[in-house]
């Protein structure tokens, strides 16, 4: 099949599954909470995907950092030269703003999905009050770090007896991510000779024990 062809195929299909999504709200939500539940579970008890989505997650992380730095660029450059551009931009965003909070299936199915996300998917203080317990019943603390002046510190110091000290950064499944300041922190600590880890689940926690 030649490109164009092949192309024009691509855009119908897309314009009819747009189509469908459109006419089929309720069908599409429960697809996505299904979606959702599949892939919380797999997360949980596959290891290899789980690192596989943490993987992911941090080149998208670096993939949208560079596309918004282009973006910003691009936006200057263009602002200083064409104003009303930038006036027809801001008024689109607005108008779309304006007809999806008008829609009110469309603010449900956001809701809901957001309910559904916070109950799957734990936040980071649920992680780190279970490194906590975990420690204290080891006979041992998970310490607050704190380092002024200075982002990208682990969150804790896990203190053991018999043990030397440990620095743990914990960050909730699926959405949390290591941002640059953090990983410039940890390979100076390793760099120094000390032990970092980074923690995303009960099940990390729970392997961090047993690995030390």
């Amino acid at each position: 099949m030649p490109h164009k062809d092949k192309a024009k195929a691509l855009a119908s299909s897309r314009k009819a599954c747009a189509k469908w999504r459109a006419a089929n709200p309720e069908k599409v939500h429960a697809r996505s909470l299904e979606n959702s539940a599949k892939n919380s579970a797999r997360y949980a008890n596959d290891p290899a995907y789980r690192d596989k989505v943490k993987s992911d997650a941090r080149e998208s992380q670096i993939r949208n950092k560079e596309r918004r730095t282009s973006y910003l660029r691009e936006y200057l450059a263009r602002k200083k030269l064409d104003p009303v551009w930038v006036d027809e931009q801001r008024a689109r965003s607005r108008e779309n703003s304006r007809i999806r909070r008008a829609d009110p299936v469309y603010r449900a199915m956001i809701q809901e999905r957001k309910k559904t996300r916070r109950k799957l998917v734990p936040v980071e203080a649920v992680i780190e009050t279970y490194l906590c317990n975990e420690a204290k019943s080891r006979g041992g603390a998970a310490l607050k770090f704190i380092d002024p002046g200075r982002r990208g510190a682990p969150d804790r110091l896990v203190v053991l007896p018999g043990h030397p000290t440990y620095y743990v950064e914990l960050k909730r499944p699926h959405l949390g991510v290591l941002d640059a300041a953090q990983e410039r922190y940890h390979e100076r600590l390793r760099a120094w000779g000390q032990k970092v880890f980074v923690l995303w689940s009960k099940e990390d926690v729970d392997g961090f024990f047993a690995a030390i």
